[in-house]
């Protein structure tokens, strides 16, 4: 990997790190005064952007393939809607469980996207 590639690579973490930040932020200020975090939605959150982030960060070779976009899309279309059932049926999710199932999304994601022939390349 070429020195320019990495700036860029690291560049653009620095740029969703920064995203994240403000977003967090912005939710911390629209909380009612009193109320505390809503740790399920957080846990949910950072497990999404987790099985995303990983997956365009492994397939940027292919950013301009439409077909990697549109299982994005639909990864993570299946992860909120599951997730959205699961914690309304739920109390409390131990984090544990966000830790097992993480690597079994990337795996079932990495498989619907080597159907259309997109790889992982590093």
């Amino acid at each position: 990997m070429t020195t320019m590639k990495r700036l860029l690579d690291f560049g653009l973490a620095v740029v969703v790190a920064v995203i994240l930040v403000i977003a967090y932020v912005v939710y911390l200020f629209s909380l009612p005064a009193g109320t505390t975090l809503d740790w399920k939605r957080v846990a949910f959150a950072s497990n999404a952007i987790a099985i995303v982030g990983f997956l365009v960060y492994w397939c940027r070779a292919a950013w301009r393939s439409l077909w990697l976009w549109v299982t994005i899309a639909i990864v993570l279309l299946a992860n909120c809607s599951l997730y959205w059932i699961v914690l309304r049926q739920v109390d409390r999710v131990p984090l544990i469980y966000y830790t097992i199932l993480l690597p079994i999304e990337l795996l079932l994601s990495l498989t619907l996207l080597s159907r259309f022939g997109i790889v992982p390349k590093d």
